[in-house]
């Protein structure tokens, strides 16, 4: 008699591994520390997505986040959601702000990172990699968990 049932037993290590990041994954270098990053799942067909997360400065310095990249996506860039004639669109940004000791948020319907020409359909057995690149700082590699809407209300 088999003592789990592997065909069970993975998609559960995965959602609990995901669970675990999105609770306490913070990646930290140098005066810039990463949180709560997430990407939002979208239909297989759909070949754009965006990510969210929270950017600390703990320097004495401002920073920017100037941009991002990932293996899987052809561009990753900054946008942000603003009103436009009755309407909503979005704006790139070249660069977001980062103050010393101080915080940026990433967040649905607000700045956001826009990531295009998706190589591969998102889904929640997976973390998505981003390279985030800044102004004064040395670029950050993390992984964030594919979810359908944010984690953290």
């Amino acid at each position: 008699m088999k003592l789990f049932n592997r065909t069970l037993f993975r998609p559960a290590l995965i959602t609990f591994v995901i669970v675990i990041l999105l609770n306490l994954s913070s990646w930290t270098y140098a005066d810039i520390i990463i949180e709560s990053p997430w990407v939002r799942l979208v239909p297989p067909v759909s070949k754009m997505t965006a990510g969210y997360l929270v950017l600390s400065n703990t320097g004495k310095n401002d920073d920017q986040l100037i941009g991002g990249s990932s293996p899987e996506a052809d561009s990753v860039t900054i946008h942000e959601t603003v009103s436009k004639g009755g309407g909503v669109g979005m704006e790139e940004r070249s660069f977001l702000s980062i103050p010393a000791n101080g915080k940026t948020t990433l967040q649905p319907g607000g700045v956001h990172l826009m990531i295009t020409g998706l190589k591969q359909p998102t889904n929640t057995n997976r973390l998505f990699p981003l390279i985030l690149h800044f102004k004064n700082s040395k670029p950050i590699t993390i992984n964030a968990p594919m979810v359908l809407d944010s984690p953290k209300q």
